[in-house]
């Protein structure tokens, strides 16, 4: 092979596509002059598209509109049967064959390939000669090719020069077992939207490719090739400038051509299935033209059409920059998110030595990093370490790394700049934490948050964070910024060998200039002695009472069968309260205090006085706001303001409203029947003003059984996930051994089937021989 180099190509669209081999029907070859009788194309000399056939087992397929358009291209084509056959599998013959036919290569070999079947001699001998494939990697043709199989032919096929590294790692967790090389060739794939891997981060090398797959596979290296510049087949790029009966004129390369429609030409506007009528001037089309010059097949958009891959964390992420400085290695990523996008930039510079890469390649591996740090789109739980160590295996840095880190990320912000020593061997100096086993502190004022956490872990190594929040926006510090920090507060609540922590929550105040009332909780492990504090500190003498103004104490529970939600509060002072809400969900309970609750119970009695006539049920209705409670919930509570006491007793049904149809929700109709002389199954589900009807009919021996309701949502719910692909398309064929299995259906049955969601229709029609085998 050539001296291996990563070079990253732009973000290209993942598309999808078809082909066969032997026994297919072959097309006619001329040369497909367009209307003003100049050829077009050139190149590619293999595809002159001829008169369209129409497949006949594809109509429900989720590649349907590939297969048409490859079938038209005569870069795939159907069997003699009119028949795609989308389930089979491809053999490496075929897949070659497929590759070499979309470039358009010839073999000028006349030696013989013993082991490949005839029809597949002059394509393999071309495949070999361009560097596609080695004879090594063709010595069992027949064999199904496996989706590692499939990635390299395609990966080859654009002449890519790759970076042998280890970061195929950072996608897929089943691919440790691969070689240097093999990793190579998919992390190419997947940075250039050749290949995806599955949901649960798996690739699976060996699996064997469908031929429906493989179209997929094909459509995505006809992409590339055409952003490479490449013009596949007699097609033609343009944009629509008038319609006149069957006929459309287009601007195409800065003039003006006239091509007639096929009567049988298949039509897809924004890659859904259309008809002629619906094309429009401005639209911009890709047209495949057949033999004799007419339109075969358009692809029409009502927009310049830019799928925007697979963000994930990212989408989430505001700004992102940083500097990793380990040994002679400096990496940088710089990362912003856009109202058009975002903009992605990853450099490695070593020594003299500098590698980059850009767009949608630098923001997936950027992703991969982030969520390996375990950080949530809320922008909580980001873990430096975690990302740190995991940047360090896959860019191979030192143990230690010097971090400059600046990330915006959902409600929380994080500026870092510390030494992370990924080694163990490693001391820490403790200062004045140096007999301090735990301390953890939270000082809450109405307008600010501060947290902060210490734990000695071992001799030299230890946890600790200080988080700020104000507002929406929250800082945190980690590591040795963290622990600088804290020693600093430790230092001013340290006198001798005892501890004042009133000094430490007013180091904290000098820190970060709170102000009001302050909740504050904290606990210290000092030399074996623990301190702690539990109090109100009014760090300035107001308060905003607000709506608890008249109001000296209230109190409220709220139990549903899955939920509880408790409030309390009580006027101590003329500038002091005590306050919390404390929610629990099963054996989780989360507990505010302090000025978070105050602020909250103020939103509840806010609400039950809103009229300035005090009706607790609608504090009940806010709680039920805050906390998206559900079913019927035991109520008790009182309050007492202006020297009278309000209270409420009773059961109150808080969400009559309940989400139940999950990945239901898009479905306005879900039809199922199978009938045989045995048995006959029907399932119908249909939304309807009042909420929906849910219906599974079985007759048997003449006994007919019904069942409707609430309790039949999980299986409709399942055949919903079964029809459903990755690409969010449909195959209502993908349900029926799933029926099949579980009604125990045998013998000739008739079976039929609608769906319709998201105001698009998919319909089933066929008959199937269920018999046991």
């Amino acid at each position: 092979m050539n001296k291996w180099t990563q070079k990253i190509l732009p973000a290209l669209l993942a598309g999808t596509l078809t082909f066969s081999m032997a026994g297919a029907i072959e097309a006619k070859e001329n040369n497909g002059n367009g209307n003003n009788g100049k050829a077009l194309g050139k190149a590619n000399q293999q595809v002159k598209a001829a008169k369209q056939l129409k497949l006949k087992d594809i109509d429900n397929h989720w590649a349907k509109r590939t297969l048409e358009l490859m079938t038209a291209l005569e870069i795939v084509k159907g069997y003699d049967d009119n028949t795609f056959r989308p389930q089979n599998n491809v053999t490496q013959a075929e897949a070659i064959v497929m590759v070499v036919r979309l470039l358009g290569l010839e073999s000028s070999s006349s030696s013989s390939l013993s082991n490949v079947p005839v029809w597949a001699q002059d394509s393999v001998q071309a495949a070999i000669k361009n560097g596609i494939v080695t004879r090594a990697e063709i010595s069992q043709p027949n064999k199904p090719a496996t989706r590692l199989f499939v990635t390299k032919l395609l990966v080859n096929a654009l002449g890519a020069q790759l970076n042998q590294d280890d970061k195929a790692g950072l996608f897929f967790k089943d691919v440790a077992n691969l070689t240097r090389e093999d990793q190579s060739y998919l992390v190419y794939a997947i940075l250039n939207s050749l290949v995806v891997g599955y949901g649960d981060k798996t690739f699976q090398p060996n699996k064997p490719v469908t031929r429906a797959e493989m179209a997929v596979f094909i459509e995505r290296l006809k992409t590339n090739k055409e952003k490479q510049g490449t013009k596949i087949g007699n097609s033609v790029e343009a944009t629509i400038s008038s319609i006149s009966g069957d006929s459309v004129t287009v601007t195409q390369n800065g003039r003006n051509v006239t091509y007639t429609a096929d009567d049988d030409v298949i039509v897809y506007v924004d890659k859904k299935l259309a008809s002629w009528s619906t094309l429009k001037a401005g639209m911009k089309v890709y047209l495949v033209l057949q033999a004799d010059g007419e339109i075969g097949f358009i692809d029409a958009f009502t927009s310049e059409q830019v799928d925007q891959p697979e963000q994930g964390i990212m989408q989430a992420v505001k700004d992102f920059n940083v500097e990793l400085r380990s040994g002679d290695k400096k990496l940088e990523f710089k990362y912003q998110q856009k109202s058009s996008g975002y903009d992605a930039k990853i450099e490695v510079t070593s020594g003299s030595k500098k590698v980059e890469s850009k767009g949608y390649a630098a923001m997936v591996e950027m992703k991969e990093l982030l969520e390996a740090s375990g950080v949530k789109a809320s922008g909580q739980d980001f873990n430096l370490t975690k990302f740190v160590q995991k940047a360090a295996q896959v860019y191979k840095l030192e143990d230690q790394v010097n971090v400059e880190l600046k990330l915006s990320i959902g409600d929380a912000s994080y500026n870092v700049k510390e030494r992370v020593n990924l080694s163990t061997d490693t001391s820490v100096n403790w200062g004045s934490l140096d007999k301090v086993s735990e301390f953890s502190l939270d000082v809450v004022t109405s307008d600010e948050n501060v947290k902060l956490f210490f734990e000695k872990t071992g001799t030299n190594s230890y946890n600790a964070w200080v988080e700020n929040k104000v507002g929406s926006q929250t800082v945190k510090q980690t590591g040795s910024q963290a622990l600088d920090t804290i020693k600093s507060i430790m230092t001013a609540a340290r006198v001798n060998e005892s501890i004042d922590l009133d000094k430490a929550v007013a180091k904290v105040d000098a820190l970060y200039d709170l102000s009001g009332t302050a909740t504050v909780k904290g606990s210290l492990s000092f030399n074996g002695t623990h301190y702690s504090i539990d109090k109100e500190v009014n760090l300035s003498p107001e308060v905003a009472w607000g709506t608890l103004a008249q109001v000296a104490q209230f109190q409220i529970n709220v139990v549903t069968p899955d939920e509880t939600v408790k409030v309390y509060f009580k006027k101590d002072s003329a500038t002091t309260y005590t306050a919390w809400v404390e929610n629990i969900v099963g054996s989780k309970t989360t507990k505010k205090t302090g000025t978070e609750a105050f602020r909250e119970i103020q939103s509840i009695v806010g609400a039950a006085n809103a009229t300035n006539t005090l009706q607790l049920e609608k504090a009940v209705a806010k709680i039920d706001d805050l906390y998206d409670l559900s079913g019927v919930a035991d109520v008790s509570g009182e309050l007492v303001m202006g020297g009278t006491t309000y209270s409420v007793d009773k059961k109150i049904n808080v969400s009559p409203e309940d989400e139940v149809l999950g990945s239901l929700k898009a479905v306005q109709e879900f039809t199922f029947s199978f009938e045989s002389r045995a048995k006959t199954v029907r399932h119908s589900f249909k939304q309807t003003n009042a909420g929906y009807e849910a219906q599974i009919e079985v007759t048997e021996n003449g006994i007919k059984r019904t069942t409707t309701g609430q309790t039949l949502l999980p299986e409709f719910q399942k055949l919903k996930e079964l029809v459903t692909l990755s690409d969010q398309s449909i195959d209502l064929n993908r349900a029926i051994d799933w029926v099949d299995e579980k009604y125990e259906l045998t013998g000739n049955t008739k079976i039929t089937g609608y769906l319709k969601v998201n105001n698009s229709a998919y319909s089933l029609d066929k008959t199937m021989d269920l018999s046991d085998k």
